[in-house]
């Protein structure tokens, strides 16, 4: 059954109650006030999802910090002892001694030139300076090797 109001128009819906089905008469005004509350209530979604968006954008925004690089200092230093036994190694070879014995703890270097034998001692001062002695055994003992190496040694220390 359909019941008709005056001057406006009518929808009807069925309604189920058991077997029997109904026909509720729905005015134009009900179906506006329904179409304003699912307009008001999308509104309100769309508003809620919106500002979660932006809320969410903030907060990703936020977790990208980028920290500066650290500097990071080394603790390890060559000491001085270091550096001049490898260019006492170094300026034997530039000169062509050929190296035979090598004893870093005792500082001793020992090699072969032209028929010399030649010994090249690298040791520590007491004030902390570098000691350099190259020592030339055999019949040529009165070479230029010894002066060689020790331009050799100032070229790699940068000293020519």
């Amino acid at each position: 059954m359909t019941k008709r109001l005056t001057g406006q128009r009518e929808r009807s819906c069925p309604v189920s109650l058991g077997k029997v089905t109904y026909m509720k008469a729905q005015s134009s005004f009900d179906h506006e006030v329904n179409e304003g509350l699912k307009e008001g209530v999308l509104k309100r979604i769309l508003l809620f999802c919106s500002g979660l968006f932006i809320i969410l954008i903030l907060f990703s925004l936020q977790s990208c910090v980028v920290y500066e690089p650290v500097p990071v200092y080394s603790t390890y230093r060559v000491s001085s002892y270091e550096i001049a036994w490898e260019n006492a190694m170094g300026a034997a070879e530039d000169v062509g001694i050929r190296i035979t014995s090598v004893d870093e703890a005792s500082g001793t270097i020992e090699g072969q030139a032209d028929h010399t034998a030649v010994t090249i001692r690298v040791g520590k001062r007491s004030d902390g300076r570098i000691r350099l002695e190259v020592s030339l055994r055999g019949p040529s003992s009165e070479s230029l090797i010894a002066g060689e190496f020790h331009r050799a040694y100032e070229r790699r220390v940068g000293k020519y």
